[in-house]
């Protein structure tokens, strides 16, 4: 479903990006675990098929305090400050643990917190933080929606059903014809990759021709500023915008 808001190239919604073209990675299992070493061999792979964008919804939070982990946090930033070097743009979810990661002081939030990774958290419906969204300027750089239950299903992302999609919430296996519905930062990240992809489509020298950094600068030019004036502890740069982000 997250691939969908990215693009469902035409098929029943429509994603941030139309016919963009779509390359899926599977890193975690089915129940939404996965290893270091399926994360990291998932990230380079992206890079070494010359992919523009990489969108990882996924994250989790650890004892920033744990001395153990300095090596797994340490594989985390360089695989990602890489995958940027070649000109990859890396987002990813903020997470939806409800974390105030400004003054935390026990837990980090990977990859959100990790290199120069493009951190997005998530707004409701009505504009509002969502009510499990990490936040924080040392973690999001910008939100966006990622849906709410305050008027579910209207108020959830919608996206297609995949013949494989098996859940709590959707017994599965469904047809051609089925939606699903889901919030969360998870949702929230693919529609900023979707803007960026769309960003990059209409870039003045050609479509693909634009760097991690402009990017962006180019996404958060265009979020709107919303809370306290300027960058703030809830909205960080502000919500997408992706009319503004192109123009």
């Amino acid at each position: 479903m997250t691939a969908s808001v990215v693009s469902s190239n035409n098929v029943l919604t429509a994603g941030a990006a139309p016919n963009v073209t779509l390359r899926e990675i599977k890193v975690l299992d089915c129940t939404g675990y996965g290893t270091l070493e399926s994360i990291l061999s998932g990230l380079l792979y992206a890079v070494a098929m010359r992919n523009d964008i990489v969108n990882m919804s996924l994250a989790s939070p650890y004892d920033k305090n744990d001395a153990d982990l300095g090596t797994f946090f340490g594989m985390m930033t360089k695989a990602v400050n890489y995958a940027v070097s070649r000109g990859v743009l890396v987002v990813v979810a903020a997470g939806n643990y409800g974390i105030d990661l400004d003054h935390d002081a026990g837990n980090a939030v990977v990859p959100c917190q990790l290199g120069t990774a493009f951190c997005v958290g998530a707004t409701t419906i009505s504009d509002e933080l969502a009510f499990d969204s990490d936040h924080g300027v040392s973690g999001p750089q910008m939100v966006a929606p990622g849906g709410d239950l305050s008027d579910a299903p209207a108020s959830e992302i919608i996206g297609p059903c995949a013949p494989h999609v098996v859940g709590f919430d959707f017994p599965g296996p469904c047809s051609d014809t089925d939606v699903v519905f889901d919030y969360g930062t998870s949702f929230a990240s693919p529609l900023v990759a979707g803007a960026a992809a769309l960003i990059d489509s209409v870039a003045p020298r050609g479509p693909g021709t634009l760097t991690p950094s402009q990017m962006r600068s180019r996404l958060l030019r265009g979020a709107d500023d919303l809370g306290a004036p300027g960058t703030d502890n809830v909205y960080s740069h502000g919500r997408l915008n992706t009319l503004k982000a192109v123009e």
